[in-house]
């Protein structure tokens, strides 16, 4: 296996025209790779030495400038920094598994500008820092160029140095597991500020050329068959934009068919993770990784071929109506990673948007207090309540442009809020629709493979690579919300129907914990604990103490149901949590989450639409909710649900400030449009309920 990584690939070097590796590309398995490191405060960018000790580690690993020159002294540093991490990091694992394999391993190649770097090691050496064959001394691998007039290139190599292909093609894969560096382009980028613009693109270019004629060299199509090759950059480029943390990777090779990468930790076409590097290592030469680990083996995608309805549609017309490409091309390959990262800018512009949520919140209790404008405070609501549904259905109908996708969530939410200024009556069934849709939509979503959960704005984010698929504490508490708040409009008139809405509640609540669809155990636990203390009040009109732990009990019942199912579906497929338990690392998941959660209450926005909603909760109960609840089960029991779920959904989640914020914000919305009906409503006595 020989592993070939490229430090500062762009993905605009995959479109040189007269590039060979356009050639390579169409018979690879191409996609992009997340590449987050262990967070370390202070730092904006992921480190080369901490990515390259990730993919060696298989875990989000840190390490610093100080790691360049590997030396029993960096060693034990590295060993000591990431023991203080709040998840384990193995130094030296992937090396460690290839050596008690029976496997060498062989690293050549650099990223020295003017101080030297071995830091490429980091991804194959083992805990000692030992290497079968150890070719990174620079003065190996690189030549200085001649400066005198026999040197027939007008192209002044940055630094004086370029990779000596001749010198890297003689020692190519001599071991079973080969990492070789091309140093070139990243040198480029470091020197880019030191040079006129255009002689820094010609560095750039002439780089990117000499990688492709390298690859498509005889000496590296010759390597002994079978051969996997991988080729990568480690991190994203220094003169990457801001946020960018997806790098390229393609493979070809020995059983390997033209399409896209994509892993278990992804569920995404195209998408994997610098933790499945080492998984994928370790499935290639048959090893057994250690449980526990996070990453997925990386397995391929075939592009989707033409059908024969388009064929026939284009030799109707004429001409190509749709084009599709059946192998792998540079374009293709750019235009992924410039959609989610344009996807990742909108997430960070708008993600929920909570200061403006919060702003709504103390705005609305401010009009509501004065009688001439309850109006404007209604807009505020019905628009507050529309947002979420906003957020999940626009990201595929909205321009190109964050500016243009933020006028039209504009336009929507002022759509919303004037048709309540307009009809003032109809901003409750308004404000339920919008509800109703967002619980509809987020289900149907589910059950169809998530693609628009995936790419909402108020969602995870492909760059921050927390989370890929399934539903995120975002939505998580903004359906259970929606839940708690329409069940005042569902149970106003008819209490009788109480137990179809919790078994409909329920329903939703195992969607979002099912690991084939949602995913989400955290955000099941908190909407189910808190569906199943609504119902027990609808139904008895009040919760006592052992009925919290009945319902914990049948939680964590049908939780170990779908962690039964999660273990039955295997390895790649499994979640986090399901491999935790065959690595014996719960409590550090556990510890994690809290440790997380902690962070986020004092430095989240979100911590300040927790409290606002809480408040304005708090002053719709006593004023005008205690006086028809006292006489009304239907909203005690959408009242103690919303409290036990938001409390379940803050304990259980590692960011649980999220999910509990959202919840409340929305069912703040909620509640203060649909008290009013529940008070021109014949107050039902428990009596009648029964």
């Amino acid at each position: 296996m020989v592993v070939i990584l490229v430090p500062g690939l762009r993905a605009e070097d995959l479109l040189s025209r007269d590039s060979y590796l356009r050639e390579i590309v169409s018979r690879s398995a191409i996609g992009w790779m997340n590449t987050r490191t262990a967070r370390v405060p202070g730092q904006t960018r992921d480190s080369v030495e901490a990515a390259c000790l990730t993919l060696g580690a298989g875990s989000r690993a840190a390490a610093g400038s100080w790691a360049r020159q590997i030396n029993p002294d960096s060693l034990a540093r590295l060993v000591t920094v990431n023991s203080h991490l709040d998840h384990p990091v193995s130094v030296g694992l992937l090396g460690d598994m290839l050596h008690a394999a029976g496997r060498s391993t062989q690293v050549f190649g650099g990223i020295d500008t003017d101080v030297p770097s071995d830091s490429v090691k980091l991804v194959a050496m083992d805990r000692a820092g030992r290497l079968d064959e150890d070719q990174t001394d620079s003065s190996y691998w690189a030549a200085i160029r001649s400066q005198s007039e026999e040197d027939e290139d007008p192209l002044l190599s940055p630094c004086g140095l370029q990779t000596d292909m001749l010198k890297s093609a003689a020692h190519f894969a001599r071991a079973s597991f080969s990492v070789m560096c091309f140093g070139d382009i990243e040198r480029a980028d470091r020197q880019a500020p030191l040079c006129l613009p255009q002689l820094a693109t010609e560095h750039r270019n002439a780089a990117v050329y000499r990688l492709s004629a390298f690859l498509f060299e005889p000496a590296v199509a010759s390597v002994d068959s079978p051969s996997l090759f991988v080729l990568m950059a480690p991190c994203p480029a220094d003169s990457a934009a801001e946020g960018d943390r997806l790098a390229p990777i393609m493979m070809w090779g020995d059983g390997v068919e033209p399409g896209l990468l994509t892993s278990g930790s992804t569920h995404t076409p195209g998408l994997v993770t610098n933790t499945d590097f080492l998984p994928t290592v370790a499935r290639y030469f048959g090893i057994t990784p250690p449980n526990g680990l996070v990453g997925r083996p990386m397995s391929v995608v075939p592009l989707p071929g033409r059908t024969r309805f388009q064929d026939g549609l284009d030799g109707l017309l004429g001409r190509p109506i749709v084009s599709v490409a059946s192998t792998p091309n540079p374009e293709r390959w750019a235009e992924m990673h410039d959609r989610w990262y344009l996807q990742s800018r909108k997430q960070s512009v708008f993600g929920g948007l909570p200061t403006i949520q919060f702003l709504i919140v103390l705005a609305s209790l401010f009009l509501a207090a004065r009688t001439r404008h309850v109006s404007l405070s209604l807009c505020l609501l019905v628009s507050m309540s529309a947002l979420p549904l906003a957020l999940l259905v626009l990201p595929p109908l909205s321009p190109a442009s964050v500016v243009g996708s933020g006028v039209l969530l504009g336009a929507v939410l002022l759509l919303a809020a004037g048709f309540a200024w307009l009809r003032p009556g109809a901003a409750a069934r308004i404000a339920a629709a919008s509800l109703a849709g967002l619980i509809g939509v987020v289900v149907l979503d589910l059950v169809s493979g998530g693609a628009l959960l995936r790419q909402a704005w108020m969602s995870y984010s492909v760059m921050e690579g927390a989370r890929y698929y399934g539903i995120g504490n975002e939505y998580v508490g903004a359906v259970f919300g929606a839940m708690m708040a329409l069940s005042l409009v569902m149970l106003s008139d008819r209490a009788g129907r109480w137990p179809w809405v919790a078994a409909a509640w329920l329903v939703v609540c195992g969607l979002i914990g099912l690991p084939q669809l949602g995913a989400n155990a955290g955000g099941f636990m908190g909407a189910a604990l808190g569906c199943g203390a609504g119902a027990m009040v609808w139904r008895q009109g009040g919760l006592r103490g052992r009925d919290v732990a009945v319902l914990a009990i049948l939680a964590a019942a049908v939780m170990g149901g779908f962690l039964a199912i999660d273990i039955l579906r295997g390895g790649a497929d499994q979640s986090h949590i399901a491999r935790a338990l065959g690595g014996g690392s719960v409590p550090n998941i556990a510890w994690r989450k809290a440790m997380l959660n902690g962070w986020l209450l004092f430095h989240s926005p979100w911590t300040l639409g927790v409290l606002a909603a809480s408040f304005g909760l708090w002053k719709l109960w006593t004023g005008r909710g205690r006086a028809i609840g006292a006489n009304d089960r239907m909203l005690c029991g959408a009242w103690t649900g919303l409290v036990v779920g938001s409390v379940a959904l803050f304990a259980l989640n590692d960011s649980g400030v999220v999910a509990a914020a959202e919840c409340l914000l929305v069912a703040y919305a909620g509640f203060s449009l649909f008290l009013p009906i529940m008070d021109s409503q014949p107050q039902i006595s428990e009596d009648s309920a029964s």
